[in-house]
């Protein structure tokens, strides 16, 4: 058929080259974009409180921690409150621990001196300067009446050895004595067991409050306060306003794809008021059949296409579900799939081929190039401005592209798109001639 390249191209008779190329064995599946399951976060309200301001609307792109919104909560409040009256509790208690030990030390000094019997004028020597306490104080007060009372009986001893007082006068004072001797050691006893029981109760107290003061921590920071930021609580004045204000943030960068609060509700605790998802990537959810399950493994690459949105991208399958759906005898195939302009949305509805094979053939030529004529298979070589028709013998296709075993050169150029023309100006030729 003698046709020149311009009027081909006006007949809109696409010419390529024959060339050396690659026939993919595929399997055609269909599929659906849906959101990465890793890139989606939910914003949950730790504590119940009235949301008083919205800073963020659906659809709006956020960075990590912008505020999304802000609550009222008094749950929140009250935590913070108990924690700084802990914290005074703390301060109190360690001062009055610090007091305790002091006069615990002190005593004990104390109480090794009075095992030495020292005399007034000693003894004011050694614990001047010492705070004692009101016990020590006591006990000090106990062995002064005991010293003047041994005093006394020692001297009401000698005057009635030397027959100067009288026997019941000596016995008197023996009975004081004995009784201020008893009183002190008993003070003695009772003090020395207190200051230790003091102590002891006192740091008992003191972990008491540091455990709650930690469990107190514990809960602040489940609700979202940082130990930094309690730090800083302990050293200020609080409003109301500051102790109940709770900052819903963004934990990651995305867009708000769910938004579940409006001004002046009560958001619940653990409730979900944003959800946040990062559509830089998406996921292609294949649904591949059962039979065709053996030819499928990890890795393999995998063309994508969305005919309605002009779309198309390459991946490979990362995942595949464990489990066969019962409803539709079908296993999932997971392929991550860039999408930076956000030209692939969830739930758009895709085809595919997964490559099973890719072979290298020498020769190979578009598929809408070859026609039957006559049973046999053709293809329209160009050469000289006209089409010259030559049988082929044809090997692999993919139904793109088919291998031509024979027929054709590589570099020969050959009507591809709108073939059939050529063969029917043929058939019309042939039809005239019998005529």
């Amino acid at each position: 058929v003698k046709v020149s390249r311009e009027k081909a191209e006006e007949s809109k008779i696409e010419i390529k080259t024959a060339g050396s190329g690659i026939i993919k064995t595929t399997i055609d599946v269909i599929g659906e974009i849906t959101l990465d399951p890793e890139q989606v976060v939910h914003v949950v309200s730790r504590a119940s409180g009235i949301v008083r301001n919205v800073h963020k609307k659906l659809g709006d792109t956020v960075e990590v921690n912008e505020k999304l919104a802000y609550l009222e909560s008094a749950e929140l409040a009250e935590e913070k409150m108990k924690y700084l009256r802990l914290q005074k509790e703390l301060e109190s208690s360690e001062v009055s621990l610090k007091r305790s030990q002091t006069i615990f030390n002190n005593t004990s000094k104390l109480l090794v001196l009075l095992k030495t019997t020292p005399n007034l004028q000693e003894l004011h020597q050694k614990i001047e300067g010492l705070y004692l306490g009101k016990s020590g104080s006591e006990l000090v007060s106990f062995y002064l009446e005991f010293l003047l009372a041994q005093e006394r009986y020692q001297r009401e001893s000698t005057l009635h050895k030397e027959k100067i007082s009288k026997y019941e006068d000596l016995l008197k004072e023996e009975r004081i004595y004995k009784k201020t001797q008893s009183n002190y050691w008993i003070q003695h006893d009772k003090v020395s067991f207190s200051i230790q029981r003091d102590v002891i109760q006192k740091e008992q107290k003191l972990a008491l409050l540091k455990l709650d003061i930690q469990t107190s921590n514990n809960h602040l920071n489940i609700l979202g306060v940082s130990s930094s930021r309690l730090l800083q609580l302990s050293e200020e004045t609080e409003s109301y306003e500051k102790l109940s204000k709770i900052e819903l943030l963004a934990p990651m960068a995305g867009t708000i794809i769910e938004k579940h609060l409006t001004q002046g509700e009560i958001l619940q605790e653990e409730s979900v008021p944003f959800v946040i998802a990062n559509l830089d990537q998406v996921w292609v959810k294949l649904n591949i059949y059962q039979k065709d399950l053996p030819k499928i493994a990890l890795h393999q690459k995998v063309q994508i296409k969305s005919d309605l949105a002009s779309l198309q991208a390459e991946g490979k399958i990362a995942r595949l579900s464990a489990l066969v759906k019962e409803e539709t005898r079908t296993v999932t195939a997971y392929i991550p799939l860039d999408s930076l302009e956000r030209q692939w949305k969830p739930g758009m509805f895709i085809s595919a081929q997964i490559i099973l094979q890719e072979d290298s053939c020498p020769i190979v030529v578009s598929t809408e190039a070859l026609q039957t004529l006559e049973n046999n298979t053709v293809i329209f070589v160009f050469s000289n401005d006209k089409f010259e028709m030559r049988s082929v013998e044809i090997g692999k296709s993919d139904g793109n592209w088919i291998e031509i075993k024979s027929g054709i050169s590589v570099g020969e150029e050959y009507a591809a798109k709108n073939s059939f023309i050529l063969k029917a100006d043929i058939k019309k030729a042939e039809a005239e001639h019998q005529h």
